[in-house]
């Protein structure tokens, strides 16, 4: 029945998507009339994403549903990376429109930090938890607090060093230096140490703020209309050049000796200029470099074209 769910498989030739949730989508139609979907941003555990990704989910067979990354040849100005945000699809009169609005964005966890924050929580409960076992005799009949508060001293010192200094709240319970002169027995500054602890343990703080504004997309227009019909066309935004023209927009000649490959899923224009050998123009000639020559570079050239050898006979090589 046409009313039941059916799977769509895609190839599992990559690349692909990384994993994520909260992302966007919407459906579109190519220049074939197929359906293609569109999708922007998401997030995978901390990680945002600003990526554009299409999927056409109406070829046959499998192979051909294959992911393909778009945003990386879409010049101007891009969405900032988000979640959960809203994203439409309108058809108007002069093309299609897609609207990206809101979604919730927030600062990059910094691993390494808090990896060392954490790892000075735990050797401060150790220290806590050690007081008895380090400075008490096995019967607990006999503690030496004073050597107890020198360790603690040492290593709050120590922590304020390699931390170069800064003002900040040391681990190991710093602040029960403070209290020395009344603390009496072990399980008071056992006690203590634990609670000092606890209060300065870190805490990672998840701050999700709104992403502001409303961005649109054309997927019609492409830039400078990818400068007329007879140079290219515009599909996602994107110009596909035809034979003869180069460039974002398609407005730049070929020269001579060069070729064009567009590749058909991302369809980024990778070009081999010249021969190889000199540099494109915008002209559409070729700047060949030292030691080659004619219209498209392919052709050596020898100082004086070989004539200044005596009458002898001479062809000029490339070496």
């Amino acid at each position: 029945s046409g009313l039941l769910w059916r799977e769509v498989f895609t190839a599992e030739k990559r690349p692909t998507p990384r994993v994520r949730r909260g992302a966007a989508a919407v459906t579109l139609r190519d220049q074939t009339g197929d359906a293609q979907l569109l999708m922007i941003g998401g997030r995978h555990h901390d990680d945002l994403f600003e990526d554009m990704w299409i999927l056409d989910v109406q070829r046959s067979p499998r192979g051909a549903r294959q992911w393909s990354r778009i945003d990386g040849t879409i010049r101007g100005p891009k969405p900032p990376p988000a979640a959960y945000h809203t994203l439409n699809h309108a058809s108007t009169a002069t093309g299609d429109m897609v609207v990206l609005l809101g979604g919730l964005t927030w600062s990059e966890t910094r691993i390494a930090e808090t990896d060392v924050l954490r790892d000075l929580d735990r050797r401060c409960f150790k220290q806590a938890k050690d007081i008895y076992s380090q400075f008490c005799t096995e019967d607990a009949n006999y503690c030496d607090l004073d050597k107890a508060f020198d360790s603690i001293e040492m290593q709050c010192n120590t922590t304020n060093a390699e931390r170069d200094g800064e003002n900040h709240v040391g681990p190991f319970c710093c602040e029960v230096l403070a209290d020395r002169d009344s603390i009496t027995t072990a399980s008071e500054l056992s006690r203590k140490c634990k609670a000092l602890c606890q209060t300065n343990a870190f805490s990672a703080e998840f701050d999700p703020r709104i992403s502001e504004g409303v961005w649109i997309f054309h997927p019609n227009r492409c830039p400078n209309d990818c400068t007329s019909p007879s140079h290219g066309t515009c599909e996602l935004s994107r110009c596909i050049c035809k034979v003869g023209w180069f460039g974002d927009d398609c407005s730049r000649p070929l020269c001579p000796g060069s070729f064009c490959v567009t590749e058909e899923r991302t369809l980024a224009q990778h070009c081999t200029f010249c021969s190889q050998r000199g540099t494109c123009l915008d002209s559409g000639e070729c700047s060949c470099e030292d030691g080659w020559s004619d219209r498209d570079c392919s052709s050596a050239h020898c100082h004086n074209n070989c004539t200044a050898l005596l009458g002898l006979v001479a062809s000029c090589l490339y070496s």
